[in-house]
């Protein structure tokens, strides 16, 4: 598995990446500046523009001419190896300390392993919303999937522009961009089962503090006409949990349900343990969570590998785009 950086490339990656996107703008047959105004703009000698003139032509992105320079090439000149296909994951976040992304790029590896695939982890950081800079890497003859948080369908098309043969799978949108596949969590299952848990706990007033639509979905689906239910919506991220605390304190539910763990965690931190049922999202390897919580939990193992093998299904023909495969939490009750 190799670890790319966008924000700490050296040089010559910078010379690589721009030399890429300028492929992926310029017409066939357009000529790139001479090695001597390469080294001189980006400050680095001239063995170094000549290794990655040397890689990209390898790729069959770029060609020379003899006594005229270099050039753009034709798509059709690139050839790939099925061997060395490769897979990017674009990480926004790249918390590896965070059980369930620990557990998800496990499972991703292995499963790239056992499917006779390449594994790239790049980390855009801030620039996950600059599309030039993951369509440069992209823009390689053996990239054939992408994973990514979300996709718009902008996105989706300038990138199929580029590699037109190139597969994407989703973590984070519940619809997927056409075209695209999408593979996480069930949050409506989510909500539907542990909602359905404080019910059977004797609660009526439950509390769902909740980041996602698709588990509140979930949690109305579940019509009892003896419950008095209350919500309150968190952003992602958000980390100040006064306001939670003060609507447990003014509205008095009987139960809690968290459909994210940081949240939940956080809040129980500053309650302490209340007199009621407590259900929440859990990932496995989580040590955190109070053993007296019920925990909605999801292993980023299984999510991992099945994203890996519904990429590899893709990319040999099977017809997956436009569809949305879903991990179902399992409930586990407090001992």
């Amino acid at each position: 598995m190799t670890t790319i950086s966008l924000e700490t490339s050296s040089a010559g990656s910078r010379l690589e990446r721009e030399l890429r996107h300028f492929c992926m703008q310029s017409a066939p047959n357009q000529a790139i500046l001479p090695e001597r105004k390469l080294a001189k703009k980006y400050d680095i000698s001239h063995g170094t523009v000549r290794r990655v003139l040397s890689t990209l032509m390898e790729e069959g992105l770029i060609y020379k001419v003899h006594g005229r320079g270099t050039f753009v090439a034709e798509a059709t000149r690139a050839t790939v190896d099925q061997s060395s296909l490769t897979i990017i994951y674009a990480d926004s976040w790249g918390n590896l300390c965070h059980p369930h992304y620990a557990r998800r790029l496990e499972g991703l590896s292995a499963a790239a392993v056992d499917s006779n695939l390449r594994l790239e982890v790049l980390y855009c950081g801030h620039h996950m919303e600059r599309r030039e800079h993951l369509a440069a890497e992209l823009l390689r003859p053996q990239v054939a999937g992408l994973i990514a948080p979300w996709m718009t369908e902008e996105s989706f098309t300038g990138f199929k522009r580029v590699n037109p043969r190139l597969q994407v799978v989703t973590t984070a949108s519940f619809d997927p961009a056409s075209g695209t596949c999408a593979v996480g969590i069930d949050y409506r299952w989510m909500g539907s089962t542990g909602w359905r848990y404080l019910i059977e706990q004797g609660s009526r007033r439950p509390l769902f503090v909740y980041q996602t639509a698709e588990a509140r979905f979930g949690v109305e689906s579940i019509t009892d006409t003896a419950i008095d239910p209350l919500f309150l919506r968190v952003r992602a991220g958000e980390t100040r949990v006064d306001p939670i605390l003060s609507m447990i304190h003014d509205q008095k539910p009987d139960a809690l349900l968290f459909d994210d763990d940081v949240v939940a965690r956080s809040t129980l931190l500053a309650l302490g343990r209340p007199g009621f049922p407590v259900a929440s999202h859990h990932n496995v390897g989580d040590q955190q969570m109070p053993e007296w919580v019920a925990k909605l939990q999801i292993d980023g193992l299984i999510v991992g590998r099945l994203i890996m093998r519904s990429l590899r299904a893709m990319i040999d023909g099977d017809p997956l785009q436009d569809t949305s495969i879903r991990v179902r939490p399992k409930l586990i009750e407090p001992s």
